[in-house]
């Protein structure tokens, strides 16, 4: 059973590079205050460049590949990220509004996000361990079935945000708020939570908090 899956992931690794190896490669590269919208953008990999004031909402961004980027004060608003790489990619003060990231290669995925917009997101059923969200929006973001171990969610707004079936183990929420999180179908071994937050993991029983 363990040389199948072995197979089978060395089989996707191989089909991925050849679908990369007919993509332009353009790194170290700065773009600034491009609205990609009218210019375009080229489909390529993308290593160790930055990306500042540029707009991309609702562009078709599948294929593509980001390794050691920066995006700062971006809208990428409602991308198409089907199957697009994102490998040690930092956000900072972008709009990240209405993306399924569930839809992003899972292959050495790694992000972080400061100073963000994500409301209405999707990272359903993705492997975040050890991400960092700081001081980001992230109303109605979907979070069901994701792994978030050792994640940080540091002064982040999580207004109405769905946890179920969640991986939670060491997760740090104890300097966000609004969210909602029921206890029982969540896994919280070890999570950490803030006094004044606690009713966000009460919010399921029918009891009062005065």
């Amino acid at each position: 059973m363990e040389h199948v899956c072995y197979g089978r992931i060395i089989s996707y690794i191989y089909a991925h590079q050849k679908i990369l190896m007919h993509r332009p490669f353009i790194d170290d590269q700065s773009f600034e205050n491009l609205d990609f919208t009218i210019t375009g953008i080229t489909a390529a990999m993308y290593d160790g460049c930055s990306f500042s004031n540029c707009k991309f909402p609702n562009l078709d961004l599948s294929g593509f590949g980001f390794s050691e980027c920066t995006f700062s004060h971006c809208d990428l608003s409602m991308i198409t990220c089907s199957d697009t790489s994102f490998k040690e990619v930092r956000f900072q003060s972008c709009k990240l509004m209405g993306i399924a990231f569930h839809h992003c290669n899972d292959l050495l995925l790694a992000f972080d996000f400061e100073d963000c917009i994500m409301d209405y997101s999707s990272f359903l059923g993705m492997k975040l361990k050890n991400t960092s969200f700081h001081e980001c929006r992230m109303q109605q973001v979907d979070f069901t079935n994701t792994g978030l171990q050792h994640t940080r969610f540091n002064h982040c707004d999580l207004k109405d945000s769905q946890f179920e079936n969640t991986n939670l183990e060491f997760a740090d929420f104890s300097q966000s708020y609004n969210y909602n999180i029921n206890l029982e179908i969540n896994r919280v071994k070890k999570t950490r939570f803030s006094h004044e937050n606690i009713r966000g993991l009460l919010n399921h029983y029918d009891i009062i908090i005065e």
